[in-house]
């Protein structure tokens, strides 16, 4: 008797039939439990543009085809449902430039805990959708401005930048982060644009210019932007600012003299040779003394004044393989090695440094460069 109701209760017909009358979700909105939640805000914009880029193809797997096939017709209730689609609906629209999906969504009613709309500035901004962004202004939803224009700088998406700076001049404009970001991913004409911007607008005078656009070069250095580089190079020699590129040696590991447009090239021997060993320290010294060479006389005063310069300051950083280089190469006159030394080890060190000098003289090739006086 039972084994014969369970039968009947659980055959497709009837299941079918008790789903149909069920109040609940329907089987084409079950795909929207299963979707990752966002966990960073635009307020710390670059792990929301990655967590963007590991989470979006998730959403639009489900979300695209499910407007395809259902319009905006059910949207209302899918929201009912689950109030969480909501964002993530939002946020699609927003990244694909959906404005029929926003201004549609935008007349659902939603509870007060809610802010679905938070991601859309910075989505839409993102992609480069400048009507998406002129909606969202039209109705006081603008948010997070300064991140969108982080986002649209690293994609160079000017119109946006433009809309932003035209537009939108009661916020926060975040020259810096945004100048950076332009620099990072290698957007020259962006950057150009942005620079050409600060200086006219009374905005820019919040920040300091000579570090903002030395640190632009730092970054285009470090990740490899040749074309911004080589764009940065000429923009601060024009600006006469050129005094300020050999510090680029002292924080960058991958500076090579050859990229860097020096008026003399000497002036980076001492940003060149740090504490740390890097990857490039004896091709660019190499460099150096090879561009000095070329110069009057053959260059013969130039070169002995900058080889006197590495060597004082290779000795000040107990940098063994800069020594052994000039030694093997033949570079450095023993006798200049031998004074700089012994004038190094009559030097009282501070506490800090007393260790690593004393164990860098005590060592048997230093000792022996020393000799006898």
């Amino acid at each position: 008797m039972l084994s014969g109701i369970l039968r009947v209760l659980t055959s497709p017909d009837v299941v079918s039939l008790i789903c149909r009358f069920q109040d609940g979700p329907t089987g084409d909105m079950l795909a929207f439990v299963s979707l990752p939640r966002r966990v960073r805000t635009p307020a710390h914009e670059l792990a929301f543009l990655d967590e963007t880029r590991h989470l979006q193809p998730a959403h639009d797997a489900v979300v695209t085809p499910w407007l395809a096939r259902h319009g905006l017709s059910r949207l209302e209730r899918l929201f009912i449902w689950s109030p969480c689609s909501k964002a993530i609906v939002v946020a699609h629209a927003a990244f694909h430039g959906r404005l029929d999906v926003l201004k549609h969504v935008h007349w659902i009613p939603t509870r007060s805990t809610d802010q679905p709309f938070d991601n859309a500035t910075v989505l839409g901004a993102l992609q480069g959708h400048v009507p998406v962004l002129e909606f969202l202004h039209s109705q006081g939803r603008l948010k997070y401005v300064a991140q969108a224009s982080v986002a649209a700088a690293s994609k160079g998406n000017l119109p946006v930048l433009d809309f932003i700076h035209q537009t939108v001049v009661t916020f926060n404009w975040n020259y810096a982060a945004t100048l950076y970001v332009a620099a990072q991913h290698g957007q020259t004409t962006t950057l150009a644009w942005l620079l050409s911007v600060w200086v006219q607008d009374p905005v820019g005078t919040l920040f300091h210019a000579l570090d903002v656009e030395f640190t632009c070069l730092r970054l285009a250095v470090r990740h490899g932007q040749h074309d911004t580089r080589r764009w940065l190079v000429k923009y601060m020699h024009g600006q006469g600012q050129g005094m300020l590129l050999p510090r680029v040696f002292a924080y960058e590991e991958h500076a090579v003299v050859d990229d860097i447009e020096l008026k003399d090239v000497a002036d980076a021997i001492w940003p060149v040779l740090q504490r740390v060993r890097r990857h490039y320290d004896m091709d660019n010294i190499a460099r150096i003394l090879d561009v000095l060479a070329t110069g009057d006389d053959g260059g013969r005063r130039q070169v002995r004044a900058a080889c006197f310069r590495i060597l004082v300051r290779a000795v000040a950083f107990c940098r063994m393989d800069v020594l052994d280089w000039l030694v093997a190469q033949a570079i450095v006159d023993t006798t200049d090695l031998r004074d700089v030394l012994h004038l190094y080890a009559a030097v009282p060190c501070d506490r800090q440094h007393n260790r690593s000098t004393q164990a860098f003289l005590a060592h048997p090739r230093v000792q022996s460069w020393m000799g006898e006086r």
